[in-house]
């Protein structure tokens, strides 16, 4: 019922505004463009309740229960590996050629949902990075990343 009345009153409150609308209109050939709009305008809103009628929800299907999909799962860890390398590529040489190691740790959780716990990334001996590109990394990642320098060669 309640759906109903919002039909009703959208309809209604189209019309009115594309009364106001006709009525304000310039003569010539501007208004032959503006009345075909306002045709299709209104044919939309006539046909709006038909459009969310078949745009109805679709039943969540778990596909993981259907079969083993490790190799999906790999799929998704290394896509989601790669993403944050990247991220980190990008910002590290804006500030260094110091060669450096990242460790990302990735999981795919019960609900099938990634996550990816703190990354580290270690550099070579001699290294003192510097606090922009740690404040750049933090925005990079969403999170701060545990930064180390190797103390052998």
């Amino acid at each position: 019922m309640e759906t109903l009345k919002n039909t009703a009153l959208m309809l209604l409150f189209a019309a009115v505004m594309g009364l106001i609308y006709y009525f304000l209109l310039p003569s010539g050939k501007i208004s032959q463009t503006a009345k075909s709009v306002l045709s299709v305008f209104m044919l939309l809103v006539v046909m709006q309740p038909l459009f969310s009628f078949m745009n109805m929800e679709m039943p969540d299907i778990d596909l993981y229960a259907y079969g083993d999909f490790a190799e999906l799962d790999d799929n998704f860890i290394s896509a989601a590996k790669n993403a944050v390398i990247s991220q980190i590529d990008g910002v590290i040489k804006k500030y260094t050629e110091t060669p450096y190691n990242i460790e990302v740790p990735v999981n795919i959780s019960e609900n099938r949902s990634i996550d990816i716990e703190q990354v580290r990334i270690v550099f070579n001996k001699g290294f003192i990075p510097e606090e922009e590109m740690k404040e750049e990394l933090f925005f990079a990642l969403g999170a701060e990343p545990l930064i180390s320098v190797r103390e052998d060669e």
